[in-house]
């Protein structure tokens, strides 16, 4: 069957690029078999699954490459693959990107198209299509801010994809969306798989769920074409690689009167400095300048000789707790639910049921799971995602140097007193006092101990010593 030395393929794509349709032309050929998305973190091959073949979510997540062998086993006289994604088990990402005996198959579409098929989808709640009379329309408003962070992400996603292939030494099956309904194209990607079959014509069960022009689907067009055409070009395809993962001058903020520019890490509350930063402006904080890219950073710049620049870290222990208890802790509102989800089930986190009485020890223990989680997967040693709300401080600081430098990283707890310096030598006017963040059931003090500050400096070893904290004040 086979001229090629793989055992198994990899589909490596993004959300809205075709991918359910590629896993369906494969699948018309005999001797293929794509298993859908084996390593997604919530479910294994399609929603709603929590178990394939023998294997549980449970048993995925102790030993991931174990399903691999048993899809290969299950699948004798054919070669098995399954698509993944960006989020989904990163120790299979990078398995299979090494892997010889891994297919890699990189499939891409227009980031314009796939933006607007997204954001269509989630406003739809439909995400694939069998037949043309159950398509689901709607309209969509454009914003440029959240492009250009999606932009930046599928840049940089790709970019990180053929990196990890190139330094393997080894290649990938390139294809692209509007190339899945070529015959030729699809046989010659089942020649590199390793077939000899060819196929004249596929079935097309599913539809294209939103054929109409950008035009049609997009309530704001022309203000989406002109913020378009400052990006440099018609958004049909990507150009130049976005800044790497992390903070980039997206997320940057300026005062329009003063020359003060704020990396805001997404982990700190960064209330105090978008307050301080609004009065100089004589602004609310909403409306500080913000929204930058390359092009608008270099202009502010020029027009703002001698700038401050300036982020905040908070001490490890507190950005861990602030984490937990705006994303994990919740049922709702701020929480990730699919997340809050798999740890409860997976990582022994045990969190409180509606109505439920809740003591301090039982919080400390729910934090205390969730540091240990923290460990493993900032380690790459899980399979759900390192957020930017958890990920170590020194490693977003970072990769904002090659946009711009941070001449002033403050301590969260001294934030006031170096604010002030700044302050002074701008002639500005200095920060008023902090109001901290409410923290129901119980503040990090109620609830401190040596061991979770151990768990912490395991989690955080860089983060600790690269800024100087000691142990937290309780």
């Amino acid at each position: 069957m086979s001229r090629a030395p793989f055992t198994y393929f990899a589909i490596f794509g993004a959300m809205r690029t075709g991918s359910n349709l590629l896993e369906r032309n494969l699948n018309q050929y005999e001797n293929l078999a794509c298993l859908g998305e084996l390593f997604n973190p919530f479910f294994i091959g399609k929603a709603g699954q929590e178990t394939f073949d023998g294997i549980s979510l449970g048993d995925r997540e102790r030993d991931p490459m174990g399903l691999i062998n048993t899809v290969i086993s299950a699948n004798p006289g054919k070669l098995p693959g399954f698509r993944i994604f960006e989020g989904h088990d990163a120790r299979i990402f990078k398995k299979a990107l090494k892997d010889p005996n891994c297919a890699k198959i990189i499939l891409k579409r227009k980031p314009l198209d796939s933006f607007l098929s997204l954001k269509i989808a989630q406003k739809t709640d439909q995400w694939i299509l069998g037949n043309a009379p159950a398509r689901k329309t709607a309209q969509v408003t454009y914003n440029g801010q959240e492009y250009r962070s999606y932009l930046s992400e599928l840049d940089h996603y790709y970019r990180d994809l053929h990196h990890q292939i190139q330094i393997a030494g080894q290649t990938a099956f390139e294809i692209r969306y509007e190339d899945l309904k070529s015959v030729d194209i699809m046989n010659g990607l089942a020649m590199f798989l390793g077939l000899d079959e060819e196929k004249s014509a596929f079935e097309e069960p599913i539809k294209r769920q939103n054929p109409e022009p950008a035009s049609q689907k997009v309530l704001n067009y022309d203000e989406m074409m002109r913020d378009l055409a400052s990006l440099g070009f018609d958004g049909a395809e990507t150009r130049n690689p976005g800044p790497q993962k992390g903070l980039g001058a997206k997320d940057l903020v300026a005062c329009s009167t003063a020359p003060l520019l704020f990396a805001p890490n997404p982990g700190v509350d960064n209330r105090a400095a978008f307050a301080w930063m609004a009065r100089i402006d004589g602004v609310s904080p909403k409306d500080l300048k913000s929204e930058m890219n390359q092009k608008r950073l270099g202009r502010w710049q020029e027009r703002a000789p001698n700038f401050v620049s300036f982020s905040l870290v908070d001490h490890p222990l507190s950005y861990a707790y602030r984490v937990f208890m705006r994303r994990i802790f919740p049922e709702s509102g701020t929480a990730y639910s699919q997340i809050r989800k798999r740890l409860v089930a997976h990582f022994d986190l045990v969190l409180p049921i509606s109505g439920q009485t809740w003591s301090k020890e039982e919080h400390a223990l729910a934090f205390e799971a969730f540091l240990v989680f923290l460990k493993s997967n900032l380690a790459g040693q899980t399979s759900i995602r390192i957020d930017g709300n958890w990920e170590a401080q020194h490693k977003l600081l970072a990769t904002l140097a090659t946009t711009q430098p941070i001449m002033q990283i403050i301590r969260k707890p001294e934030f006031a007193a170096k604010a002030g310096r700044i302050a002074n030598s701008l002639g500005v006017s200095r920060p008023e006092e902090e109001h901290p963040e409410q923290v129901i059931p119980f503040a990090l003090a109620d609830i401190y101990s040596k061991r979770l500050e151990n768990l912490a400096r395991a989690a955080y070893s860089k983060d600790y010593r690269m800024f100087g904290f000691s142990d937290f004040e309780a």
